[in-house]
């Protein structure tokens, strides 16, 4: 794992539990917050510079559609350059642990909702 993956991962799992203390201390039992959408951009964007990154270091042309895909569609558009990028048998092993990635991120920031929640009632 590189240096870079390893930074942006620790930093998803900060921004995640930070979200999910937020929800649960600013508006508690709602299931979408007004502080979901400020912490989705800061998602999207380390997403996106991680994309830039990578793209960079293996040297793929990134096109102006691609890079709006990415941040408007990440789900969908980072499996694609994945794909693109890595070939069949690494771009599915890939987009199968950007979707892992994602699953962590959802449950670190339930976690950051359970540790606010308690914290609030000790």
């Amino acid at each position: 794992m590189s240096r870079t993956l390893r930074r942006v991962l620790i930093l998803l799992a900060i921004v995640a539990l930070i979200s999910g203390a937020a929800r649960q201390v600013l508006e508690p039992g709602k299931p979408f917050a007004q502080t979901d959408i400020a912490f989705a951009v800061v998602v999207i964007g380390i997403g996106f510079a991680w994309f830039r990154h990578d793209a960079n270091q293996r040297g793929y042309k990134r096109s102006a559609l691609l890079n709006t895909s990415v941040i408007a569609l990440a789900i969908v558009a980072l499996p694609v350059y994945l794909f693109r990028s890595r070939g069949f048998a690494k771009g599915l092993i890939a987009t199968l642990v950007f979707l892992a990635i994602a699953v962590a991120y959802s449950l670190l920031e339930w976690g950051g909702e359970y540790v606010a929640y308690f914290a609030k009632a000790a």
